[in-house]
């Protein structure tokens, strides 16, 4: 009974020390190209202003200027953006104030683009039921409400 309550305490401590350990943070540097082709390499050396690396074929050896990195939630990671050829690294901050612009039409030329599109495939869908091909349906559905009519206007009513 001893035994077993002293192994419970030692798991339990064990649980409590692991779990209180951080893991270290692992630093990146995603090197990037205007098409969005990403080359994802370790830095050789980093401080408080700058990041040297190494990328490509062959192999350049770069230092860039950086500001705070982007970092995954949840995740010991370190990522910062450099455009290929670049001599600093993208600033986080400054380019979410700058997709903040609500005045940019682009959003809005996009979604009309989308619904125009839309519209005009639902056009041609319905287009496509008064096509030649469809003029048999379409006469037999005429005849049946034309007869319905006259039914309709034949038959007594009771009263």
């Amino acid at each position: 009974m001893i035994g077993g309550s002293l192994a419970i305490a030692a798991i339990v401590g064990y649980a409590i020390l692991k779990r209180g350990k951080q893991p270290e943070a692992e630093t990146f540097v995603w090197v990037f190209e205007p098409n969005g082709l990403t080359e994802i390499v370790s830095p050789e050396k980093e401080d408080a202003t700058h990041i040297e690396f190494k990328y490509g074929e062959p192999e350049i050896e770069q230092s860039v200027k950086h500001f705070h990195p982007f970092t995954p939630v949840g995740r010991p990671e370190r990522i910062y953006m450099v455009p290929r050829g670049s001599d600093v690294a993208v600033n986080p901050e400054r380019l979410f104030k700058d997709f903040q612009d609500v005045d940019d039409p682009e959003p809005l030329n996009q979604e009309a683009t989308h619904w125009y599109r839309a519209a005009r495939g639902r056009m041609e869908a319905l287009a496509g039921a008064f096509s030649p091909k469809n003029v048999a349906f379409w006469v037999l559905i005429f005849l049946g409400v034309f007869a319905g009519y006259i039914l309709g206007n034949v038959s007594p009513i009771p009263k």
